[in-house]
């Protein structure tokens, strides 16, 4: 990831440290494509891990809605 992504925490912000908090955190980052510019396709930087994590199910309405979002972003950009 690129380093103007992360900063060095200034003071005490409240970052909650609880089991749930690092749960959620742990599938944020699961979610993402760190390794992905998100300057350059923030789409897949936040969200591309996310996709490839579940199982794709063709028959599944929201599949065939979200194949047809991707086959517009890539046809606009």
């Amino acid at each position: 990831m690129d380093e103007a992504c992360i900063r060095e925490r200034d003071g005490p912000e409240g970052i909650c440290e609880t089991k749930a908090c690092m749960e959620a955190s742990n599938r944020i980052l699961a979610s993402m494509k760190r390794g992905v510019d998100p300057c350059k396709d923030f789409y897949q930087f936040a969200c591309g891990g996310f996709r490839d994590q579940q199982p794709y199910q063709p028959s599944s309405s929201f599949n065939m809605l979200q194949a047809q979002i991707d086959e517009h972003i890539h046809i606009e950009h």
